[in-house]
This record gives structure tokens, sequence and C-alpha cells, in this order.
């Protein structure tokens, strides 16, 4: 990985910076998200696509070209998370601490950055552990929902780092509330029953929500992974109350009860 000088430095143009490298990084996982399906079929990675048969199958041969183009929109992509300082990189592998009060803390981009970063990566542990694979995920979007509950929840966010867990699983109520309303998992280029794999996303939306008011009110609970595994499998419990609560005209009331009444006790 391309590392940036500053270990603790900011993004070289500030919040535009870093909002320019968002979208970079989601046109690079769009592209190859696209040739991951293209490439999906029963061609050997060892085949090298000079040593195709001139005979071969054009789906045979557009398979190959797709495989070599996915290996270079990794290393693209790796460019570009790179982009960002150090701690705010979404895939770095040496911390899998999750703080939300980071993500509202005094300092704006810093902590909308924080905020992108961790909940890019407990979106992709959750969807995965609910058996979607590797999904597509845009930053932008994350950042879309961090402005609009920093803008319309200050208060919230305020009374949740002071110790308030009422507050603190309202505002995760409005976070999975707003990412369901953004959108950020994109099911366009991912592939699959569309209707399965649109309930499957709205469930997230709802986890990560229970997710983050866990993390909020349980100071003990900091490492991503068994934030994971515990709200993941106390979700799959209430499956179908969380489902409704999303769907209620009440919503974010419905939610907060929930997330009142489990998050505390999580994983």
């Amino acid at each position: 990985m391309v590392e940036n000088p500053d270990e603790k430095g900011s993004a070289p143009l500030g919040g535009l910076g870093e909002e320019l490298a968002s979208v970079v990084r989601d046109r690079v996982r769009d592209a190859r998200h696209v040739v991951r399906r293209l490439a999906a079929g029963g061609v050997s990675r060892d085949v090298a696509l000079s040593r195709q048969p001139l005979t071969a199958a054009p789906r045979e041969l557009l398979r190959e070209v797709a495989r070599l183009s996915d290996t270079a929109l990794t290393q693209a992509e790796t460019i570009a998370v790179s982009f960002a300082p150090p701690p705010l990189r979404p895939h770095r592998k040496e911390s899998g601490l999750f703080d939300p009060r980071l993500h509202f803390a005094p300092g704006g981009m810093q902590g909308a950055a924080q905020f992108k970063r961790d909940i890019y990566g407990l979106a992709k542990g959750i969807l995965a552990a609910l058996g979607l694979s590797d999904p597509l995920i845009h930053e932008s979007r994350l950042g879309d929902a961090h402005h609009a509950l920093e803008r319309g929840s200050a208060t919230l966010a305020a009374a949740a780092r002071n110790g308030d867990e009422q507050a603190a699983c309202q505002l995760a109520a409005r976070l999975a509330l707003e990412l369901a309303r953004r959108e950020p998992v994109i099911l366009a280029l991912t592939g699959g029953p569309g209707r399965r794999k649109a309930e499957i996303v709205d469930f997230g939306y709802a986890v990560i929500g229970l997710a983050v008011a866990v993390a909020w009110t349980n100071a003990e609970v900091s490492a991503q992974a068994e934030l994971i595994d515990g709200t993941v499998t106390a979700a799959l419990a209430r499956q179908e109350e969380l489902e409704n609560a999303m769907s209620a005209s009440e919503a974010e009331e419905r939610l907060t009860e929930i997330y009142v009444k489990l998050a505390p006790h999580l994983p």
C-alpha cells in the first residue's frame, strides 16, 4: 500500500480532498464490481489471456479479461485508499476498534472520515454475516448520512457523548433510517435475486444501527469483530421486530425502544 508520508496528517485539500478521495474510491469499486460479475464463471484463474486459443469462446475471453481487470482495479483501490491519512483508511487492518464518540467529536472533517471508515467496515462485516458477500458500498453516501446526522442531531450527539443511553440509542436509530434513505449499499451492480437482496440490506441497516447503539452504551466493546458477531446473533433472533420497526410510520421511536432494550446487554 502507498503510505501517506504524514502519519498524523490530514487529507491534502482538507474536507474537499477527503470528499474527492471518497468519490474516487467509489468509482474504482463500481468498476471492480462490474468486472467481477463479468468474471463469474468456470474459467481457471491460472490461465493467462495470452494462452487462450483463438477458438476460445468470446465469453471465456471476456471473463479472463475481467479477471485481469479485477487485479488492476484492486491495486487502484489500494492507491485510492492511501489518499486518506493512515488512521482513517477504510481497510486499515491494524485497527479493529469502533468508537462512535469519534464520529461526532469537534473537528468536523476528521469525524466524518472516521465515520465513513468505521461504518463502511461495520456494514461490510454485518452484510457478509447476513449472507451478502462482497457488497458494494459507496463511501460518499455514508458521508451524506453523516452530514445529515451532524446537521440535524447535534443535541442528541452531544448527549450521547455525555453518557445518555437513551440519546445514544435514538441517534443510532436515526443512523439506521438515514442509511436506509441514502442507500449506500448499491444493489444495481451486485447481481442475484433483487427482492431478497434488498430485504437483507434493509434489515442490515437496522443491525448496523443496533451495533452502533451497542458501541455507544457498552464501553467494554470496542473490537469490531466482537461487535458484529454479538449484534447479528441478537438481531436475527428479533428480525421480524426490527423489520417491522424499520417500516413503521413511527420508525425512529420503534427502533429506539428496541435498541434501548437490547444494546446495553450486548454483545
